[in-house]
């Protein structure tokens, strides 16, 4: 069966139409079908390719039918149940769905879900007990669950099921469900829609009049599993003003993504400068996490050496940057080392770097468009920036990172060595080093610790006494 046929009849389900065949009195419309559900019917449609038939599933002895998470389950379940009608018997699914255990079994389709049991021996004899029922009813079985092992005994795995599909929330679905929703006819990319859930989609399309490529963003962000940095935002010690920003720009990340305000009103820049060694790129980790977003780090001398490194290879290396933050948006775009880039004007071949800085300043602008990408700018010397680079909509927040005083020195100290010498005073320790930057203080401890691991011992006190005093 092709399948813009097998996507239309599986719509027409999800909208509880009787007749899937009538496309000429009904025909699947986006606002009578919920997201998840639409995105069910597109992925199991294409799952079903290779079968003649929907009702092939109805007809086989036993189908296993894999979807990629639990909460796919109960959308899954409930299209099966409309496309191939009412079962005949359901064991062990999700009251909320609609679907509920049967105490007797009558003939029809028997449908099959993971125990809800948590204890291990008890999930057992219910899958025991849920797949002699259905043997005993003699209907066509189907088994919709995130693994084989959640429904059917061990024994019984290899040997038991006709047909195996697999439903997945590949790039391809995605596709799908911009085009039915918003209309576009060249959806923007979205990776990594493997990690998509329900309630995913459920935000991304909550409303009718947002745009392909905001829909898109919504679900990149929602989609790009996420790495724990090295350091938390809590562990931002003497960094309180980039903290406060932090949080503000997530609520405004927030209320964007919810369509409360628009792009524009949103906190998009900030310059953070400070000393080398203070923990400017550390934190940029860290505030990328907090945000939910993409951390995408690059630098002025990274453009500057893009290929041949002459004027029209750096303006390309600057788009192309922009680029990939838009195309993964929302994210952080972090550049370092701004201050390389001279005021306008200034200097010797000023031409070249007039160009220059008017390339940055172009994208900062988000002429190509900017929605959901932050840029924090890096660097040590903020005086030598292009004073256009600090205004509004561009990096228009400034933050200069202090060395840290003795109780952020403290907290460093404390956060590095971790439950290692808790029962010692670090106060005096953290006193004699006054004007140490955070990435000395990182480097004393990793310095005693090595110590101690070519002695093969622990951790002691005399080991970080040395390591400062060297």
């Amino acid at each position: 069966m092709h399948l813009d046929v097998l996507q239309t009849r599986l719509l027409m389900a999800a909208m509880g139409t009787d007749d899937l065949d009538d496309t000429v009195h009904t025909a699947p419309t986006a606002d009578r079908i919920v997201p998840g559900s639409a995105a069910a019917a597109f992925a199991l449609a294409r799952a079903l390719q290779h079968i003649e038939a929907l009702e092939a599933i109805g007809t086989s002895a036993a189908t296993m039918v894999k979807v990629p998470g639990p909460a796919w389950v109960t959308p899954v379940a409930q299209l099966l149940i409309k496309a191939l009608g009412s079962p005949g018997n359901s064991a062990d699914a999700d009251a909320e769905g609609g679907l509920a255990d049967t105490a007797t079994w009558t003939p029809g389709l028997t449908l099959l879900l993971a125990p809800k049991a948590k204890d291990s021996a008890e999930r057992d004899h219910l899958r025991e007990r849920n797949m002699l029922s259905a043997m005993r009813a003699r209907a066509p079985i189907v088994a919709v669950a995130e693994g084989v092992e959640d429904v059917v005994p061990q024994t019984l795995i290899y040997q038991f099921f006709e047909v195996t599909l697999a439903v997945e929330i590949t790039r391809d679905v995605i596709d799908d469900c911009l085009r039915f929703y918003t209309g576009a006819d060249t959806p923007p990319p979205v990776e990594n829609p493997g990690h998509l859930e329900p309630r995913h989609l459920e935000l991304a399309f909550g409303r009718s009049d947002v745009s392909a490529a905001h829909v898109a963003m919504i679900l990149r962000g929602s989609a790009s599993p996420r790495t724990t940095p090295a350091i938390s935002l809590e562990h931002l010690h003497g960094m309180a003003p980039l903290i406060a920003w932090s949080m503000a720009a997530a609520e405004d990340l927030h209320a964007f993504r919810d369509g409360t305000i628009p792009w524009s009103q949103c906190s998009k820049g900030v310059l953070l400068s400070g000393p080398p060694g203070c923990g400017k790129t550390r934190a940029a980790e860290a505030v990328a996490h907090y945000l939910g977003v993409e951390f995408i780090p690059t630098s002025v001398a990274q453009w500057m050496t893009f290929r041949d490194g002459d004027l029209g290879d750096f303006c390309k290396a600057v788009r192309d940057t922009f680029d990939q933050a838009r195309s993964r948006a929302p994210a952080l775009l972090v550049i370092d080392e701004c201050d390389a880039l001279p005021s306008r004007g200034a200097g010797a071949n000023y031409t070249w770097w007039n160009t220059a800085v008017n390339a940055v300043l172009e994208q900062l602008d988000g002429i190509n468009g900017r929605e959901g990408v932050l840029v924090m700018g890096m660097c040590n010397r903020p005086d030598l920036l292009d004073p256009a680079l600090l205004r509004a909509g561009r990096l228009e927040t400034h933050l200069h990172v202090t060395l840290p005083t003795l109780n952020e020195r403290l907290a460093v100290l404390r956060y590095c060595l971790g439950q290692d010498l808790a029962d010692i005073d670090l106060h005096r320790y953290a006193a004699r080093l006054g004007g140490t930057t955070q990435a000395t203080l990182a480097k004393i401890v990793a310095d005693a610790r090595r110590a101690a691991r070519l002695s093969s011992r622990p951790l002691t006190e005399t080991d970080l006494e040395a390591s400062i005093v060297a």
